[in-house]
């Protein structure tokens, strides 16, 4: 998932300034909103982006700290998961964390929290990425990020017409390079 996330974020916007993989441990060593705090605390990270699954209810400290105006900055979400309600029975998911508990733990109801607490949810994993580009692209018409373009390196044949003078070079007598 967080490979996924990955690319789409780096298709849309100038790169990420980090990114965590957390979820499924039965005893976790940080959640996800401590996290976002942290994101949310330092000045290079203009948008935090979040990818969640259904089951547990980590995601619901997030929907806390928003209203709550701990995050001030915007806040990019999706929780898969929504084919769950397709089964006739619970399904288990990728690992022990993904596995719907009740109606709260359901992605529907996850998402529909984050929208309500001011995150910028869209209507299916598949427009993720648009809103994704147009929270962006917002920040950069707002002018709080100023997008960084991409440095295209050198071919590498430019590079090897292009040897500094100042190298010696030594070929072995008898070589073929000789």
């Amino acid at each position: 998932m967080s490979n996924e996330l990955y690319n789409i974020i780096v298709r849309v916007t100038d790169g990420i300034y980090e990114g965590i993989a957390i979820g499924g441990d039965v005893f976790p060593g940080s959640t996800l909103s401590d996290h976002v705090l942290r994101f949310n605390n330092i000045p290079q990270i203009k948008m935090i982006v979040v990818l969640g699954e259904l089951g547990g209810r980590d995601e619901y400290s997030l929907v806390e700290a928003l209203k709550s105006g701990k995050i001030n900055k915007p806040v990019c979400a999706w929780v898969s998961g929504t084919c769950a309600r397709l089964f006739k029975s619970e399904v288990q998911f990728g690992h022990v964390g993904a596995k719907s508990g009740g109606e709260m733990e359901s992605a529907q109801a996850k998402n529909e929290a984050l929208k309500d607490a001011g995150a910028v949810v869209p209507t299916s994993f598949e427009s993720f990425e648009a809103s994704i580009k147009e929270t962006y692209e917002k920040l950069a018409e707002e002018g709080k990020i100023t997008p960084v373009m991409e440095i295209t390196p050198p071919h590498i044949l430019d590079w090897l017409t292009h040897i500094p003078t100042d190298i010696e070079v030594y070929i072995r007598p008898g070589s073929s390079n000789g």
